[in-house]
């Protein structure tokens, strides 16, 4: 007989016939999510709400549904099965609920869970109960939610191809092929293990996904056990500040914002870079008509929003404030939102060439972002390491997009998350994509472990 069974990916378990635990969605996020599907599309598409009770299916399209799902308790998870297109817009409702997360099965069939009620966090919370140390953990699957045990088991079985666990070993075809593989995480073996030792990570598409909220369960697992083991964490971000649950769940020693532009060091403000009025004036010349501008202090954006245009969740979060009503002093980032800021780059590349400028190229060649003289990812990591006092050549820099150029090309360790051309040539280490940092961090946390095994 089975030792122990879980459903709805993590969500449910029992063991020796008797309830584990049962990780539901909260009754307000049930009714969001399902009022997030268009009703005309509700009486036509497949919906499915599982509940703790085994035969508390509800489904749907089905007479009864629209009586039957706002009485539903103990939902598990929600399963929408659609076209594509129509997915891609569910699963941007669905992200912004909070505390869930989003598991796209197939291009057709799209699910919502409990945030840590999937694979990964049962089978941690399951060999914690049992007293099984990872490395003695085995685990299989074939599918994008089984991907969340990699970073949590020894070996990991990957049956079939799926781009999804592209964290371990292939192994070939499918159930009837062979299944003996090994973890094929891409640590190098001259990644830095010695303490002391400062790992800085930009947010969008490094550390959580683009315009993400909230980092996934395995990465937050994998920076504690990295913070515990002595590695110092800091964050690097061109964003003005960082999301509220990022930090609450890192706890970083330094906090970097402005494309490096503020630094915070603990409690303690060790930089604040802001444009001189020469220099503010020329990047407010910017000739671009239509263009939406963005001025950043360290309290407030100021910005004007085309007729018509409501402002983004992140404005709406900073109190933003008219254009008109911006301050002269005290101007840290400039942002720029046109087809033509590649334009508006190059000359100011060429009048003011000590000016900080990123973007208007891929992977956003629509925005472009302006810093004071100095004012950059690289700059940050060597003020935070001295601050820390880190030498030099125990920093580690992971980053996605041209911002990160500057922080891998200083820091002794670079750590590509993606495939952009640009940073190839700083980088001494890739993940291929932001949802397998969690298996890669995972990793090094295990080999700083056999470090200091071995030094005892």
């Amino acid at each position: 007989p089975l030792h122990t069974v879980t459903r709805c990916y993590g969500a449910w378990a029992e063991q020796a016939g008797q309830p584990l635990w049962s990780w539901p969605l909260p009754d307000a996020t049930v009714r969001a999510a399902t009022e997030a599907i268009p009703l005309a599309d509700r009486q036509v598409g497949k919906t499915l709400l599982v509940t703790v009770d085994p035969g508390g299916i509800v489904r749907g399209p089905h007479p009864a549904f629209e009586t039957a799902w706002p009485q539903a308790r103990g939902v598990l998870k929600i399963v929408r099965g659609d076209t594509p297109a129509r997915l891609d817009a569910l699963a941007r409702e669905w992200s912004a609920l909070c505390d869930t997360e989003l598991i796209r099965e197939r291009a057709t069939r799209l699910v919502l869970i409990r945030r840590g009620a999937g694979k990964g966090a049962a089978l941690r919370e399951l060999t914690a109960r049992l007293g099984v140390s990872r490395s003695r953990v085995v685990a299989a699957g074939d599918g994008p939610a089984d991907a969340a045990m990699l970073p949590h088991a020894g070996t990991f079985i990957r049956v079939g191809t799926h781009p999804a666990s592209s964290g371990c070993a292939r192994c070939p075809g499918g159930p009837a092929g062979a299944v003996a593989t090994l973890p094929g995480v891409n640590l190098p073996e001259n990644a830095p293990t010695t303490l002391p030792l400062l790992m800085a990570f930009d947010l969008d598409g490094t550390l959580i996904p683009d315009a993400g909220r909230a980092a996934a369960p395995d990465v937050v697992d994998a920076l504690g056990r990295l913070r515990a083991l002595g590695v110092q964490l800091a964050i690097i971000t061109g964003r003005d500040t960082p999301p509220g649950a990022v930090r609450d769940a890192m706890r970083p020693h330094a906090v970097a914002t402005n494309n490096g532009g503020r630094v915070l060091v603990g409690d303690d403000l060790h930089l604040e870079a802001s444009f001189t009025d020469a220099d503010l004036e020329a990047v407010l010349a910017h000739e671009l008509p239509g263009a939406r501008v963005v001025l950043f202090t360290a309290e407030t954006l100021y910005v004007d929003l085309p007729p018509g245009v409501e402002p983004e969740p992140w404005m709406l979060a900073r109190s933003f404030r008219p254009l008109a009503d911006a301050p002269r002093a005290g101007i840290l980032k400039a942002g720029y939102y046109h087809p033509d800021v590649a334009g508006l780059a190059g000359r100011l590349r060429e009048g003011h060439p000590h000016l900080v400028l990123t973007g208007a190229q891929a992977p956003y060649p629509h925005f472009l972002t302006v810093t004071p003289q100095g004012a950059h990812k690289g700059a940050a990591l060597t003020l935070i390491a001295d601050a820390l006092g880190v030498p030099h050549d125990r920093t580690v820099a992971f980053g996605d997009s041209d911002n990160d150029q500057a922080m891998l090309e200083v820091a002794a360790f670079g750590v590509q998350v993606g495939d952009l051309p640009l940073l190839t040539p700083h980088a001494d280490a890739r993940v291929d994509t932001q949802a397998e940092l969690g298996a890669f961090l995972h990793a090094w946390a295990d080999r700083i472990v056999a470090a200091q095994d071995g030094e005892r």
